[in-house]
Order: structure tokens, then C-alpha cells, then sequence
């Protein structure tokens, strides 16, 4: 048996790596054979290819915003000179607005621009999405045509890859703002606190961490005394360089900087909880959190719900791919595939993220999956009181269960129910899926109960078995093999369910996946090493609890049957 599991590890291996591999090397090709000369588009590119820098992208007009001048030239010379390495900037695939008609524009879930492109964009078609390393790859493969973001993060994108590039209007003129709740008498406080810190101070911290020089990117300590208490922060930590996670799991980043330099002149220690873009209001508005700070522009809407301090303009743009100029030098393979998996693993010690997120994993399975095994069974006996109000209860709990979505309990819970409590999001997501698995536990027994024969049962009440004692002994054993192998099944399931934890902030083995693909824009190193550690945990898991069972409960069916034969032979000797 162990020689089949192990056989079927290396090949469910194998494919992942060979389907990878083989998508990397497409890839690959691809961009070789673009670069020496094809003349045919190698992605999912909607560019005609016909056109040499678009002759017409300045002469278009998309609402009141004029087109630069030198998007015209621009063309000209991309199609006037031969290309040399380095020599030319990048030419986007669409120049203007009205290019992107019709077109795929994705954001971050939670940002509300999609009436600013609805201005100069007829017919767009948006998508959403988690962290923008996702809509980063989603744009470099076609799946969508233009990301939105604020000029800082996308501008530092396409410093890093020269695959894209800003489109050169912005789509408006704003400023970023740190959120509070409405009303909240700290804002007057942090407003004069920004105006004392001054607009150079500011300016200073925003170039060295626009800026390339890593060197220079270091968050202040926090060696002030704190007299004034301590504020919790939800920070935005997978949006590079506003806010992301550096050595050691620390968040880094322009607004963490910002915070802390502003907490010192207010003299408060400042305690950060990193999360997605859409769950910081929510932190906010349910209590979790005293403010919150993460690339968040202020906005109309935004401003109805929340209190909102500026602390430095921003842009909102576009940011699309580059045409092909051709003549840039490419690595090899196996090259891009070295840097690939130094980027994903060495870099920043990113290896402890995937550890750490896979011990917050396995804790929230074999503890959820104990409470809940204790859970389901209780609810059982429990059952058997025939108490009105516990079986009301019951079935609330299994309406509930069975008709929302996981993620919605667990946010339920973390924002609403434990809002105002002082517990931890692992806490959280324990209990919510203890619940979840010991309803669908009980829901699991109390049908393979059923399915044992009643005879089984009246024999041993006429036999003179109390009925606790006629269950426990009798029924329970025989409808073990019913439920056991439905429970193991479960409990697989919930294992695979823990991704969604990341949604209240916890720091599970899907999420540190999430990190590291922010942080390098490579998809394929940290999905399969996620997927590799699910699948190795999983049988793990499922093989402890087979050997648990193989070595406690099995025969104990054909025991309690040989009992009440016994039982039944000795009645008819007497």
C-alpha cells in the first residue's frame, strides 16, 4: 500500500511539474522567436499587426483629456529605426482611451474607479481581483487588457518589467488618505500630526521607496517611549512599494514608513496587521483595527462610510503591456527558471513565508478537525434527549452551514460576531470550522445511524439492554463503517477549505503563496509548491487517521455483533 501511495505521489508530481514546465517553455519560445525577427503576435495580444507604433494614436479624442504629442512620434520612430538594445522606451499597445473600448480593464477588489474609465472608456468590461500580482499576470497573458492602480504602484510595475508600461494620461487627480471610522475624534490629532511632519519629510520618504536604491528602504524603529497607547493599523502588505512584506515577514513600504514617522510625533506604538485591500474598511468600521493606511485614494464614496486624512497626491492610471519592438536580448530557459526559483524561495528568506503559512495550515485543520469530530458526536447524544430547543438549534446551525459559503461564516464571525473582540484570526478560523465540520460530522452520523437495521436495536432492548447502553454498544460500532470513511472525506474537504482564511487576515499557506507572487510576479514556483504541500499534508493526514483507526476501531462492528449473538444464545439456553 505505501508503494501505491508513494507511486501516486510521484506521478501527481511529475504532472504538475511537467505541465509547468511545459507552460514556462511555451512561454519561452515564444518570446525567442518573437525577438528574432517573427513577424506573427506569440500572446493573446489584440494588436493589428499591420501596425508599426500606431500612425492614429494622436489623433483620437476621449472625452475633455488631450493626447500628448508624443505618442505620434513615438510611432514614427518605432517604425523609422531598427531596434537596439536598451535604446528605445517602451511603446504601449494603446495609446489612447479610445483604444480601449470594449476592452478588459481589471482592478483590486474594493476600489471604486470603474466610473472614472466609464468617462473615457465605452463598453469596458471589468474583472477584480485580490492582490495586484494577480492582474499583473492576468494582463502579461492576455486574460485582461489594462490594469488600474495608483501611478506609484504602477509605475514602479513597469520600472520592473519592461514588458509594460503607464499609458501616458491619467485617469484622474487625487490624493491617498488614511482611513478612520466616522467621527472618530483621532482624525483631528493625525491630520495635525501629517501637517507637522511637513510635505518635504513626505516628499523624502516617497522617493526612496518609489525609488530602486534597496539600500535605503528601512522602516524607522520604533524607539520612541509610546506614552499616548498604542494604535492597531490594517495595512495594505502585498502591494509593492506602498505596502508589503519584507525580511522576516515584516511589512514594509512607503505607508508603513509614513505611519511610523507620523506616530512618533504623536507618541504612540504603532501595530500592524497586514491584509488585502478590500478587508481594510471592514477592520476599520467592525473595530479590528484604529485606522487604516494601504494605497487607498480618497474617494466620494469612501468618504460616506469613513473618515479620511490626505497625505500625498496620487494618480489613478493605467497601466497595459508594451508593443514588441524586438532585439531584446533573452535569457535561456533554464536561466529564467534558476532566477525564477531564487526569487521565489532565497530572496528575503521567502521560504519561511511557505513554512510558517503551512504550520498556521496544519493547526487549523488538526485542531478544527478534533473540536469538530467532539462536536458532531456531542450534538448526536445531545439529539437523543429529543430536547425542543436543542434540536432547534441543531437545525439552525445546519441551515446555516449548509446554505452559506465558508468564507461568509468565517467573515461573519471575525467582523461581526468576535468585531469587538481582542482574538486572534487563527482563534477565529478555528472556531468557525470546528463548527462547520462537527455540523456536517453529526449530519454524517446521524444518517449512517439510520442505515443500520432497526432490529439491531429492539433486539437488544428485549434482551434487556438499557437503551444508552444498547446504542453506544450495538449501533454506534455497526454504523462506524458508514460513517467513518464519510468523515475522513470531510475532514479532506476542510483541509482544502482553510485557503479562505486569508479573508480575515490569516497568514495560512495559500496566502503566503498569495505574498510571494506579489512580491515577484512569478506564478509558477509558489502555485505548485502550494499545491505540493496541500497534497503531502492531505495524505498525511488521511494515512494518521486510517493507522488511528486500523489500530483503535477496527473489528469492533463484528464485536458488538458476536456480543448480542452471545447475548441472544445465552437468553435461549435459559
Amino acid at each position: 500500500m505505501k508503494k501505491h501511495l508513494l507511486k501516486r505521489m510521484g506521478l501527481f508530481l511529475c504532472l504538475l511539474l511537467v505541465g509547468g514546465l511545459s507552460v514556462s517553455a511555451g512561454r519561452a519560445y515564444a518570446t525567442v522567436s518573437s525577438e528574432t525577427g517573427s513577424s506573427e503576435e506569440s500572446g493573446s495580444s489584440e494588436v493589428d499587426s499591420g501596425e508599426t507604433g500606431s500612425s492614429e494614436a494622436g489623433s483620437g479624442e476621449s472625452g475633455s483629456i488631450e493626447l500628448a504629442d508624443s505618442s505620434d512620434e513615438a510611432g514614427s520612430e518605432a517604425s523609422g529605426e531598427s531596434s537596439e538594445s536598451g535604446s528605445s522606451e517602451a511603446i504601449p499597445e494603446f495609446s489612447d482611451f479610445s483604444d480601449l473600448d470594449g476592452k478588459r480593464v481589471s482592478m483590486l477588489s474594493g476600489a471604486p474607479f470603474s466610473d472614472q474609465v466609464d468617462k473615457y472608456v465605452d463598453g469596458a468590461k471589468y474583472t477584480y481581483y485580490d492582490s495586484f500580482a494577480d492582474i499583473i499576470l492576468a494582463l502579461k497573458s492576455g486574460k485582461t487588457d489594462a490594469a488600474l492602480n495608483n501611478s506609484a504602484v504602477a509605475e514602479y510595475q513597469a520600472n520592473q518589467d519592461p514588458a509594460l508600461v503607464v499609458m501616458e494620461q491619467p485617469l484622474q487627480e487625487m490624493e491617498f488618505g488614511i482611513a478612520f471610522k466616522k467621527g472618530s475624534p483621532e482624525v483631528e490629532k493625525w491630520q495635525k500630526a501629517i501637517e507637522e511632519v511637513g510635505e518635504e519629510e513626505i516628499n523624502r520618504l516617497w522617493d526612496i521607496w518609489i525609488g530602486s536604491d534597496e539600500s535605503k528602504k528601512i522602516l524607522p524603529e520604533q524607539d520612541w517611549p509610546g506614552n499616548n497607547g498604542t494604535v492597531k493599523v490594517a495595512i495594505i502588505d502585498n502591494l509593492e512599494p506602498m505596502g508589503y512584506r519584507g525580511d522576516n515577514e515584516s511589512i514594509v513600504g512607503f505607508d508603513p514608513a509614513l505611519l511610523l514617522t507620523v506616530a512618533k510625533q504623536l507618541d504612540v506604538k504603532v501595530e500592524f496587521k497586514g491584509m488585502e485591500l478590500a478587508a481594510l474598511l471592514p477592520s476599520v468600521e467592525s473595530g479590528k483595527a484604529d485606522l487604516a493606511i494601504g494605497s487607498m485614494l480618497i474617494t466620494g464614496a469612501r468618504l460616506e462610510s469613513m473618515d479620511m486624512v490626505p497625505y500625498h497626491s496620487g494618480n489613478v492610471v493605467l497601466l497595459v503591456r508594451a508593443r514588441d519592438q524586438g532585439g531584446n536580448a533573452t535569457n535561456g530557459f533554464l536561466t529564467k527558471l534558476k532566477a525564477s526559483f531564487r526569487k521565489t524561495f532565497i530572496d528575503e528568506r521567502r521560504y519561511k513565508l511557505i513554512f510558517n503559512g503551512l504550520l498556521v495550515t496544519l493547526i487549523i485543520s488538526i485542531v478544527a478537525g478534533l473540536l469538530g469530530v467532539l462536536l458532531g458526536f456531542g450534538i448526536v447524544f445531545l439529539n437523543r434527549l429529543n430536547n425542543k430547543v436543542i434540536n432547534v438549534i441543531t437545525r439552525i446551525l445546519e441551515e446555516i452551514v449548509v446554505g452559506l459559503p465558508a468564507v461568509v461564516i468565517l467573515m461573519v464571525l471575525y467582523y461581526i460576531i468576535f468585531g469587538k473582540a481582542e482574538i486572534s484570526a487563527v482563534i477565529v478560523a478555528i472556531i468557525g470550522f470546528s463548527i462547520m465540520f462537527g455540523i456536517k460530522t453529526f449530519d454524517i452520523i446521524i444518517n449512517a445511524i439510520k442505515a443500520v437495521d432497526p432490529g439491531q436495536m429492539e433486539a437488544a432492548l428485549s434482551l434487556g439492554y438499557k437503551e444508552g447502553k444498547a446504542f453506544r454498544r450495538i449501533i454506534l460500532p455497526q454504523a462506524r463503517d458508514i460513517y467513518f470513511p464519510l468523515i475522513k472525506t470531510q475532514f479532506v474537504v476542510m483541509i482544502k477549505d482553510t485557503s479562505i482564511v486569508g479573508f480575515i487576515a490569516v497568514m495560512d499557506l495559500t496566502r503566503a503563496g498569495d505574498l510571494i507572487r506579489s512580491r515577484t510576479l512569478e506564478a509558477f514556483f509558489p502555485l505548485i509548491t502550494i499545491a505540493i504541500f496541500y497534497y503531502i499534508l492531505i495524505k498525511l493526514l488521511s494515512g494518521i487517521i486510517n493507522l488511528i483507526y486500523n489500530r483503535f476501531f477496527e473489528g469492533k462492528k463484528e464485536k458488538s455483533k458476536k456480543e448480542l449473538g452471545k447475548i441472544i444464545e445465552g437468553r435461549g439456553k435459559s
